[in-house]
Parts: structure tokens; C-alpha cells; sequence
């Protein structure tokens, strides 16, 4: 059964389904890194890859995960427990 959860914020409507990821393993990492705000060129050297390969990850990893921006990513990883907010 999928389990799906809306988020609105005045501006902002997202239906998510949470029951799978599209994302690899490999992608969620560099979601990870992305949501907590590191540059391209410290993501490159966390993952060994070339900043056109990071631009090329991430531009796939936004169209898998039906977002068009950093802010929406971010809330489609923390709804899917990819990324946690520590306080």
C-alpha cells in the first residue's frame, strides 16, 4: 500500500509517496550532503567524482525526485527519512 503525504505552505503543495525512493543509495548520500548546504566542490571530494559529474548527479537526482529546486529536495528528504534536521 502507498503511503502518500501532501505539505502546504501557502506557495508550496507537494504530494510525495513515501513508500519508495527512486533514489540509489548513492544518490541519497549526495542528497545528504546537499541538504546540509555543502558547495559542489566539497560534494565532489566526499564522493570522489568530478564537479560535472556532481552537476549531472544532481540534475538527475531533481528530475527522479519530481523537485525543482534545493528548498523542495530538501523537504522530499526529510519526508522520506533520507535527511534529518538536527537541533
Amino acid at each position: 500500500m502507498e503511503k502518500h503525504v501532501e505539505f502546504q505552505k501557502e506557495y508550496l503543495t507537494m504530494d510525495v509517496n513515501l513508500s519508495a525512493s527512486p533514489l540509489t543509495d548513492y544518490e541519497k548520500r549526495i542528497v545528504q550532503l546537499m541538504c546540509e548546504a555543502r558547495p559542489d566542490h566539497d560534494i565532489s571530494a566526499a564522493m570522489n567524482m568530478s564537479l560535472d559529474e556532481i552537476s549531472d548527479n544532481k540534475r538527475i537526482i531533481f528530475e527522479k525526485t519530481q523537485t525543482g529546486n534545493w528548498a523542495e529536495l530538501v523537504i522530499y528528504a526529510i519526508q522520506n527519512e533520507i535527511f534529518q534536521l538536527r537541533f
